[in-house]
């Protein structure tokens, strides 16, 4: 890893463990354990825009991934009705000509899995989105906490954890990603300016 790629993934984890606080030492815990693994994204999920299957996205590919899992124990219609506050993030995947990768992934219950479908119809979201029907992305990543505070975070292009955190949530964090994901992208193409 280059030395400013090192450089900025240290200023990350100071950022992430501020984030978290004193005494709150399982959390912390957990957050080194999750950023010491690496995350793989499964084949054969069903890629949906507007309730509608497409294949459009690769999501192996790009310089950097930003994974949003909704696992089955969250709200899927909560996060559907949320997914438009991630417009700049989706602009921002257009500005850095797919080297960046917004990943929408919804893990519903199986019994809950054509009313996610039908909220993606007319949820006006016409980004694609993931339906892990087999709940394969979490048997995949056993690694990853069941805290929904862990659910959002930035891959690189081998699926290392570099980022956690919405960073809707949080303007300097999203600013944060914004210089990793310009780090990777050039770290990956070192002759583009």
């Amino acid at each position: 890893m280059p030395h400013r790629m090192r450089k900025l993934f240290l200023i990350g984890f100071c950022f992430i463990f501020s984030l978290i606080g004193c005494g709150k030492q399982k959390l912390q815990q957990q957050l080194a354990e999750f950023m010491r693994k690496e995350v793989a994204i499964p084949d054969g999920m069903r890629q949906m825009v507007e309730g509608r299957d497409t294949v459009v996205l690769n999501p192996v590919a790009g310089a950097a991934r930003l994974v949003v899992w909704v696992d089955s124990i969250a709200c899927s219609s909560c996060s559907l009705n949320q997914m438009f506050r991630y417009s700049e993030m989706i602009e921002y995947r257009n500005e850095t000509g797919e080297e960046f990768v917004p990943l929408f992934l919804f893990s519903p219950p199986r019994a809950k899995i054509e009313e996610v479908i039908l909220l993606l119809r007319y949820s006006q979201f016409d980004y694609p989105v993931f339906i892990d029907e087999s709940n394969a992305f979490r048997r995949t990543n056993p690694h990853i906490p069941a805290d929904s505070r862990f659910h959002t975070f930035l891959l690189d292009g081998n699926g290392k954890v570099l980022l956690i955190g919405d960073p809707v949530q949080n303007s300097e964090l999203w600013k944060l990603y914004k210089t990793t994901v310009a780090g990777l992208i050039n770290e990956d193409n070192p002759h583009a300016e």
